[in-house]
């Protein structure tokens, strides 16, 4: 599930999600969701510090649908 997320710096540039997200003791995982479901969890993310953020959010890669979240 959080290979749909990416962060967004200042730059404009977007990163995926850390590897080490799994080793999260409350890591968002991997799944799907039905519509109207909810989870819960952390990601890792790699930015540089004091960065304005943004959180992008691409439900499906066969899809250009997506939510952005300014941090």
């Amino acid at each position: 599930m959080f290979f749909e997320f990416k962060a967004e710096d200042s730059n404009g540039a977007a990163e995926s999600a850390d590897g080490q997200t799994y080793s999260l003791p409350d890591s968002l995982g991997s799944g799907d969701l039905v519509k109207g479901g909810k989870k819960s969890g952390s990601i890792i993310f790699e930015v540089p510090a004091g960065s304005s953020l943004k959180l992008h959010y691409q439900p499906s890669f066969w899809s250009n649908k997506k939510v952005i979240v300014n941090l």
